[in-house]
């Protein structure tokens, strides 16, 4: 059975919009700036299955160093890391030394890529993962070992743009007006079992079977609200599944985007995903198009850096960004009416 959890979503929301978004302004900085961040991580492997849902397949275990440089409009992300790859049962699968190099110009919304790959499928060991921190600083030299990082040229793409950067804060601005002048009253406050973050939550009641559950829709900062019990039809197994996806999405909110300690940084993600707008070339809007990118080696941290900011954005937390993307896209899957019976749905407001 499901442990009895409380949510720190009420608290998350509120305490958001009351500090306001302490990023810098977009134009702010001219100075030149440089965070360097090395970094290990365990994330998970996904594969979409026929409906539509991230199935996890494995996981990562990711060595990285992260170098981000603004300097007036350009921002640079310059990541080297190795991926040790597993199946779901642990079985050693292979491993990828990756050089990335990603400019993304906020003035003109250019943005240029080079991304090189080199695998190795034999060779892994126990002890072949960097355990600490001032070790993982020396990946750039075990990838620069395994990589030519001269052999392939930049290629050119379409990044984020100034106007869209504002219009993600603008947002979140307005959001914190609305809450301010209407005051906030948690949905979870009285629930027996309840989880989520930043309106995308569940909670049922144990004692009657009722249950309540929302998600991001594909409008823009609309949400679909579904109300029913889990008597009727196949509403057990749909919460059941439902209720699994938002406890990984809260607990990568909160655990591994950091979001108790970057406030501001993850709601300016979480606002940018909700506002339908093309963040990736190529990629569909929204949670789902985000995690492909990601997975796809499109989404760059450049690109989170341009949302987030320079100081916040690293490969570890672009990897969570995509891993509570995936979760959330998977909510919204299992969110269709045909899931569900006697379950009223409402579209409702939110971030």
């Amino acid at each position: 059975m499901r442990l009895l959890k409380t949510t720190l979503c009420s608290l998350l929301c509120y305490t958001t919009f009351i500090v306001g978004m302490a990023v810098p302004p977009v134009k702010a900085e001219s100075a030149k700036q440089i965070y360097e961040t090395p970094e290990q991580v365990k994330v998970k492997t996904f594969e979409i299955d026929s409906d539509g849902e991230f199935v996890v397949t494995g996981y990562k275990e990711i060595t990285s160093n992260t170098k981000v440089i603004k300097e007036g409009s350009v921002i640079e992300a310059i990541v080297h890391s190795k991926e040790d790859i597993f199946d779901i049962d642990g079985n050693y699968l292979a491993t990828k030394y990756i050089y990335e190099d990603s400019i993304n110009d906020l003035e003109t919304g250019e943005a240029k890529v080079k991304r090189i790959v080199e695998e190795e499928t034999e060779g892994k060991n126990s002890n072949s993962t960097i355990r600490s921190k001032r070790d993982a600083s020396s990946i750039v030299d075990i990838v620069e070992s395994k990589v030519d990082i001269l052999s392939e040229d930049f290629k050119e793409s379409k990044g984020i743009t100034y106007e869209q950067v504002e219009e993600i804060r603008d947002t979140a601005e307005k959001l914190k007006e609305k809450i301010d002048r209407k005051g906030f009253k948690s949905a979870l406050a009285n629930s027996v079992l309840a989880a989520g973050a930043f309106d995308n939550y569940y909670n049922e009641d144990l004692s009657d079977g009722t249950f309540t559950v929302q998600v991001l829709s594909e409008q823009a900062h609309k949400y679909v609200k579904g109300k029913g019990n889990v008597k009727d039809g196949n509403n057990a197994r749909s919460l059941s599944k439902f209720q699994g996806y938002i406890d990984d999405y809260e607990e990568g909110i909160m655990n591994d985007m950091k979001a108790s300690k970057y406030i501001p940084e993850v709601t300016a993600w979480v606002v940018a995903i909700a506002s339908a707008i093309a963040l990736v070339a190529g990629f569909p809007v929204g949670a789902a198009g985000w995690a492909q990118a990601v997975y796809a080696g499109a989404a760059t941290t450049s690109t989170l850096a341009a949302i987030t900011g320079a100081a916040y954005a690293t490969n570890a937390r672009l990897q969570a960004s995509a891993e509570v993307a995936a979760n959330l896209a998977s909510a919204q899957k299992v969110m269709n009416y045909k899931n569900w019976t006697n379950t009223k749905f409402t579209l409702v407001s939110g971030y």
